[in-house]
């Protein structure tokens, strides 16, 4: 029984990962702040409203209404920027005639 809780822990941290746009979406997250991270994950992940995040973090709710506009336009930049980045590399690679 031992064994069996010890993988499910460890398992409970990883995402579950549907499909592509899910895995950029983390990846995106993943390259946020702390900060960021923290409030986009209980306000989306842990379904937590503006007033219990402000209980949890020590803030007032109109700072946690300001960082999660933030987190969130940093979010969409850094997504933004990767499928920039994707969009580039196919391009790239349709004008040399295929991947290398």
């Amino acid at each position: 029984m031992a064994a069996t809780d010890s993988i499910v822990s460890s398992l409970a941290d990883e995402p579950i990962i549907r499909n592509e746009e899910e895995a950029e979406v983390i990846a995106s997250l993943s390259r946020l702040r702390d900060a960021d991270k923290e409030i986009l994950q209980l306000s989306l992940w842990e379904e937590l409203n503006p007033e219990e995040i402000a209980e949890i973090l020590g803030i007032s709710r109109n700072a946690v209404d300001q960082r999660y506009l933030r987190a969130k336009k940093r979010l969409s930049r850094e997504m933004d920027r990767k499928s920039t980045i994707k969009g580039r590399a196919t391009h790239m690679t349709s004008r040399k005639g295929g991947a290398a």
